[in-house]
């Protein structure tokens, strides 16, 4: 029934380091699921309450989710393009609309699903005295220690992508202290029961379909037998004294142990976003039971060992410290508490920093679904927007921080969705809008769904999302100048969007290329008779995000000496293009005419684009757009915008690139204060059960601000401190990556540069752009040959592997 542990010392709980300043800590267990705390290796994701007397942690897998492959095309669509586009070039906007809505759109993409519980109910345990749970950052590992009855009882928790086990390790400073009974259970149909060999598993089903939590259906979740995924979990327990058995219930008991460690894994039988489940012969209670097998027969230690060396090979290579906090000693609820009631915590923005860089490591890995709105942690059948990718922003968002974090390996699973979304997209393309390329609209789930879904045009129609998200294949290779992954991977896939939007873009019949119909992300204008309509044409949005991908292709065409008649072509569309206009207010416009705004404080912020997070407007080569990028802003937070996560990240980001770093703490500090669980996800109220939505991409979306404020390198020069603020006039960074395959580490006192050390990952030259002079750059103890541009910009060659010490 299990194995028994025969040396003590294997099992041992790791002792906590309090003067860690990355730990999340509290006093009391969770009591509401975003007061858990967050476990996961990219495909499992599990949320730990850390009770004393029950234990219970909840349970994902990345590839759980509802429906099969099926065409989600819509076959009329393209029998309706050319009366749109007519109604639109008559400014017949709402006209338009109706026909977009009604004929142009499809099906609700599938839903990503909560797996089970894992619930430990454990006996004896009385009265609890000494209490605390805790996040370690640098380990990964959860871990809760409490007193009762003159016992010290341990749990110790982490989710290891080497051996793809959840471990849970239990002890007691008195032996024989340890009964407790082991169950699973899920929301989805299914059973558990004993297997053969003694362990403990759960069967279960997941629905053919199920509906986004806002559509009102009468039957939101519909299961089919043998059409969806079906998936198993297992359970084994390894104990050192005490008896194991089963008990009428198919639960583990577990009597009078020493110590207990248990492993948990699971699988499925999904085999990709093209093969029908119902076909599968995949076997994953054979791929538990190998997993099982490869973690049991190693001790606790060399699991947790092997955990650690592949956890800290990715998270250690970024160190910040930007201050001392008396708060630091404070439980993290307390912390947050004082936080909102207007104190001082700089060491809180390291941790809330970290934590996402923690975030993206144990929910995106290559080889695992990319980070969905979400990341991996889920509990609901009907979650949020369906807990999908939502690619006008938030999936893009979860992947900002990827490359200046130094976790571009991180970033891998998102190219692997966009490899497989451009099947699917071709299809769309071509079905759709008889299109060269490949398309993707406002949503993708794991089944690469790539035409429109349904409800308003004013989210549903947006033929960009393949455009944007090749912004990121783009990012990863600025950031690490590596040929074979350009040539290979994301020129391929940049390449099918652009020859998409090459189609997409008619002349507006003044000699310009436009997009038509064109919506800008969930936002609508108000018409000349007063209507509200979001289909118009030649959205800034839509045309900043084209000429980037152009930009991009012709860039990687010319670096890999490839396609010159694709290059010529995508050069004189590029010409045609003219996507910036500026309003009565001074503002950037975010459509072709400066209409109207019903919502002035709208969440969005499309249209700003181009300065953030592209590149096409720049402060120091563009001071006409970027007063007109910093009205538009200012616009929308004088009408109350940020008010959301997301919306506010994207807002500090906004003003890290505008050079100010006062307003991007103040907007950070917001983000920390009110849009903040005590668990640090991203939260903001609703009206559902619990009171409160999450979202995990304003936890990405804040933890790329910081090191924006610190580091910035889109202008062709690394940046070094352009936003800092007063408040961190103190601080160092080392591990930062720098577009051009640089690693930044710098220092600096009372707001000013002291030192910095810049290792170049290739030989060619690097410029640098500070607010004082650099004195001198050494490298191998020699001075280096400088050549200063102007008074704050200085450039100098570089040899690949070599490091270079500035000296300010």
């Amino acid at each position: 029934m299990s194995d028994q542990i025969e040396d003590d010392a294997a099992c041992q709980p790791h002792q906590d380091n309090p003067a860690n300043p990355l730990v999340l800590w509290y006093e009391n267990p969770a009591v509401r699921w975003h007061e858990a705390l967050p476990l996961g290796n990219g495909r499992l994701g599990g949320m730990v309450f850390g009770g004393a007397a029950t234990e219970k942690i909840q349970l994902n897998e990345d590839t759980l989710w509802s429906g099969f492959p099926r065409d989600h095309n819509n076959y009329e669509a393209l029998n309706h393009l050319e009366e749109v586009r007519d109604l639109v070039f008559a400014g017949k906007f709402t006209q338009a609309e109706k026909i977009v809505e009604k004929y142009m759109q499809g099906p609700w993409n599938e839903s990503y699903l909560p797996m089970g519980d894992f619930d430990l109910n454990f006996k004896g345990v009385g009265e609890v005295s000494g209490y605390r749970r805790q996040l370690d950052l640098t380990t990964a590992t959860t871990s809760t220690r409490f007193e009762s009855d003159g016992r010290i009882f341990t749990r110790e928790s982490f989710i290891s992508a080497v051996d793809q086990v959840l471990v849970i390790n239990l002890g007691c400073d008195k032996p024989g202290q340890l009964s407790l009974t082991v169950s699973l259970s899920s929301q989805l149909p299914g059973q558990s029961h004993k297997t053969p060999d003694g362990k403990l598993s759960f069967k279960g089903s997941a629905p053919a379909h199920a509906e986004p939590s806002y559509v009102t259906h009468l039957e939101p979740i519909i299961y089919a037998e043998g059409q969806a995924i079906v998936f198993e979990i297992q359970v084994q327990a390894v104990t050192r004294g005490g008896q194991v058995s089963f008990n009428g219930k198919n639960e583990l008991e577990i009597t009078n142990a020493d110590h207990v460690t248990l492993y948990l894994t699971a699988a499925n039988n999904f085999e990709g976003f093209d093969k029908q489940p119902g076909q599968s012969r995949k076997d994953p209670a054979g791929k538990c039971e190998k997993w099982l097998a490869g973690a049991a027969n190693s001790t606790y230690q060399e699991v947790y060992a092997r955990h650690l060396a592949d956890f800290q090979n990715l998270f250690n290579k970024v160190d910040l410290f930007l201050g001392t906090s008396e708060m630091a000693s404070l439980p993290t609820d307390r912390r947050l508490h004082e936080l909102q009631a207007g104190k001082e915590d700089l060491q809180f923005f390291t941790l809330y920093f970290q934590y996402a860089r923690y975030l993206l490591i144990t929910s995106s890995r290559p080889g695992t679904e990319p980070a969905n709105l979400q990341g991996i942690w889920n509990k609901e059948l009907m979650p949020p927007w369906s807990s999908n990718y939502t690619v006008n922003i938030n999936t893009q968002m979860n992947y900002w921080l990827a490359e200046v974090a130094n976790l571009g390996e991180c970033h891998i699973a998102l190219f692997e969705m966009l490899e497989e979304l451009q099947v699917t997209g071709q299809k769309t393309a071509e079905v759709h809008y008889n299109s060269r390329g490949w398309v993707a609209h406002h949503n993708v789930d794991l089944w690469r769904q790539a035409s429109p879904a349904g409800g308003s045009a004013m989210w549903a129609f947006w033929p960009m999302g393949g455009i944007w998200l090749c912004q990121h294949l783009w990012e990863h290779y600025a950031f690490n100048q590596d040929k074979n992954y350009l040539a290979n991977r994301a020129y391929p896939v940049m390449k099918g969007a652009a020859l998409f939007a090459l189609d997409w873009l008619i002349s507006d019949g003044n000699g310009n290329l436009v997009t038509n119909p064109s919506t800008s992300p969930e936002n609508r204008f108000l018409t000349k008779e007063g209507e509200l309509c979001a289909v118009s044409q030649g959205s800034t949005g839509d045309l900043v995000m084209i000429t980037e991908l152009f930009n991009h292709c012709i860039e990687a065409s010319q670096l890999l000496e490839i396609d010159p008649e694709f290059r010529a072509e995508l050069e004189e569309a590029r010409s045609r293009i003219k996507p910036f206009r500026i309003g009565r207010f001074g503002q950037l416009q975010e459509w072709f005419q400066d209409f109207e705004e019903p919502e002035p404080e709208h969440r969005h912020l499309s249209h700003l684009f181009g300065f953030y997070p592209g590149s096409l407007i720049n402060r120091f080569e563009q001071p006409a757009l970027t007063e007109a990028v910093r009205k538009s802003l200012d616009r929308r937070l004088e009408y109350g915008g940020a008010a959301g996560g997301w919306s506010c990240a994207w807002t500090i980001n906004l003003l890290a690139r505008l050079g100010d770093g006062e307003r991007a703490e103040q907007y950070f500090t917001k983000l920390l204060s009110k849009m903040t669980s005590i668990n640090l996800f991203h939260i903001f109220p609703s009206n559902r059960e619990d009171g409160y939505l999450f979202q995990i991409d304003g936890n990405f979306g804040g933890g790329a601000a910081l090191p924006e404020m610190l580091l910035q390198s889109h202008t062709g020069a690394v940046h070094l401190l352009p936003a800092l603020p007063q408040a961190w006039a103190n601080g160092y960074v080392s591990g930062l990556k720098a577009r051009g395959g640089f690693e930044v580490a710098m220092g600096w006192e009372n707001g000013a540069l002291s030192q910095a050390e810049i290792k170049a990952g290739s030989t060619g030259t690097c410029r640098i752009r500070t607010s004082g002079q650099i004195q001198a750059v050494v490298s191998r103890t020699e001075p280096v040959k400088v050549t200063r541009l102007d008074g704050n910009l200085i450039e100098f060659a570089t040899e690949a592997g070599q490091t270079y010490t500035l000296r300010s």
